[in-house]
């Protein structure tokens, strides 16, 4: 077991530095494939560098690093044939270097900045990057090549939908053949669970108690879920109120927008926690527009939730989702700033599809929903990440099923666990259609959260209140099944 949890742990790192340090990945790989002909040979012949397609793929942030690479990877390929093929050696590739000079295909600037990663290279032992490149390669291509694709597509208009869907299958593909992972048999499963290990800690929800039990217990760090849930469904209001009462709890919480303010988000939180009327705060929090002891609510409220709450604005860059939160997880924590437990994305990929073509949006979203995933299983981050559901498939669907999402009914593959929201309509009365939306002054406050994919725990749908006036869902007192609770109210609730 001890093997098992080493490889599992040198897994994880190599993960975690795939998507965090990109830099000393790259030079690793570089490194080795450069030096060692083996790992060449097992890891990187064929699959680092190449073209498919119409894509020629220079899979390394640096020129240096790419020239380094083609360098070796034509000397490596040269010598195939040999009974016993030299090594390649730093007289060698500084040679190979000198002729590419003297050709006129690389700069003296190029020649030097090369040199100097040649001589990085020889310098360095190389069994301190082999065990972790050799795990980290098949990522690192992958994450490079979703990048390069996702964006080729709203760069180039021409991009062929269908090739571009076919080349990110068959980067998947390639990624998930050479990251196998291995079976155990019972017996191990069974040892496993005899062990004294402490019990898997839970970030228990207050707000809408039998979430708690379809989570296992409440939310689990290092895993990440999907929320289904249409347009007017309350995808934000759930953001706002899941989010304020983990913090209010001591859970430091992330919240990235894709679609409103810092502002608008903060004032949903308001009306939630301090019990405010929504149409009150529709233009934004003023202090002038409240009585003391409600400014004393409000301040009350941001006192014990300011240290454990952040909002970030993403509005802007919905093609760099996936990234950008992998990016500030681990910044705000390198830095000391924030430690996240808890992230909310609200929502998956914001306004992406209106500037790409419908089979690139499909994959975009796997693949944004699959790096963020990663990073929370990287991080030991819970997430919940909202998704847009299909308007014509839910209307008037009580249980949302996992194949109901916009644009991608295949979404819940890279997810934990999830749930759909329905939106349910008044029976008794016409309802005015925006678009394909259901009109909100048309909604029941009676819907349905249904849990179509968990861990440990069994699925199936309960019964939620949306409360229009104070931005939040409750849980009916009488609710059977899962458990009967009252309804939490945030920061009232727990004074």
């Amino acid at each position: 077991m001890r093997d098992k949890e080493k490889a599992n742990q040198k897994e994880e790192i190599a993960k975690a530095l795939v998507l965090n340090n990109l830099d000393w990945i790259e030079e690793g790989i570089m490194y080795c494939s450069m030096r060692d002909r083996a790992f060449w040979l097992q890891n990187c012949r064929g699959l680092v560098n190449t073209v498919d397609g119409k894509a020629e793929f220079q899979d390394f942030t640096k020129p240096t690093h790419n020239l380094l690479y083609n360098l070796s990877n034509g000397f490596h390929e040269s010598v195939s044939s040999s009974d016993k093929p030299p090594e390649m050696s730093k007289e060698i590739i500084m040679n190979m270097l000198m002729t590419e000079l003297q050709a006129q295909r690389i700069t003296q600037d190029d020649f030097r900045a090369a040199g100097q990663e040649v001589n990085e290279a020889w310098s360095h032992d190389l069994a301190t990057f082999r065990n972790f490149c050799e795990i980290a390669v098949p990522r690192w291509v992958n994450r490079k090549r979703t990048v390069f694709l996702s964006s080729k597509a709203t760069v180039q208009r021409g991009t062929d939908a269908r090739d571009l869907l076919d080349q990110l299958r068959r980067v998947q593909d390639s990624t998930d053949s050479r990251v196998a992972h291995p079976t155990s048999s019972f017996d191990d499963l069974l040892v496993d669970g005899h062990e004294d290990k402490p019990t898997v800690k839970t970030y228990q929800c207050n707000a809408i108690p039998s979430l708690n039990f379809s989570w296992g217990g409440g939310l689990v760090p290092s895993q990440c879920g999907l929320v289904i849930c249409p347009s007017n469904g309350g995808k934000t209001v759930l953001s706002n109120q899941l989010g304020s009462d983990w913090g209010l709890d001591g859970y430091n919480t992330l919240i990235v927008s894709t679609e409103h303010t810092v502002e608008e988000m903060f004032v949903r939180q308001l009306s939630c926690n301090c019990e405010l009327d929504f149409t009150r705060l529709a233009t934004g929090y003023r202090a002038s527009n409240f009585n003391d002891r409600e400014n004393a609510k409000i301040h009350s409220f941001v006192e014990r939730i300011n240290r454990h709450m952040r909002i970030e604005d993403m509005r802007d860059n919905p093609l760099s989702l996936g990234d950008d939160i992998a990016g500030l997880i681990t910044r705000l924590r390198d830095r000391g700033e924030f430690d996240t437990q808890v992230l909310i994305v609200d929502w998956l990929g914001g306004n992406a599809h209106e500037s790409m073509e419908s089979s690139a949006l499909s994959t975009y979203l796997m693949n944004t929903l699959k790096l963020i995933r990663d990073q929370c299983h990287a991080t030991g981050v819970a997430g919940m990440v909202m998704a847009q559901a299909h308007p014509l498939k839910v209307r008037g669907k009580k249980r949302l099923s996992a194949t109901d999402s916009a644009w991608c009914n295949t979404l819940h593959t890279y997810a934990d666990w999830g749930f759909g929201v329905s939106l349910l309509e008044k029976e008794d009365n016409e309802a005015e259609e925006d678009g394909n939306a259901f009109s909100r002054d048309n909604a029941k406050a009676e819907q349905f959260f249904n849990f179509f994919k968990t861990r440990n725990a069994p699925s199936g749908a309960f019964k939620v209140v949306r409360d229009f006036k104070f931005q939040r869902f409750q849980q009916p007192a009488d609710l059977s099944g899962s458990g009967a609770h009252t309804p939490g109210q945030g920061l009232l609730a727990r004074r």
